[in-house]
């Protein structure tokens, strides 16, 4: 059993909200630009974001 996970998207530009977002992950790996969406049993839709520490 598991969840379906969708499409890695990423912020383009990153610095700010305008714009939009490409397919696939950040080309620079940045923390918090690569993202992408699930869905839990429940219905709740959740953001999964690459960080580095």
């Amino acid at each position: 059993m598991g969840v379906k996970v969708g499409d890695i998207r990423h912020k383009t530009p990153i610095d700010t909200w305008a714009g939009d977002f490409a397919p696939g992950a950040d080309p620079e790996r940045r923390s918090y630009a690569s993202m992408a969406d699930l869905a839990d049993p429940d219905g709740n839709t959740w953001t999964l974001q690459e960080i580095h520490s």
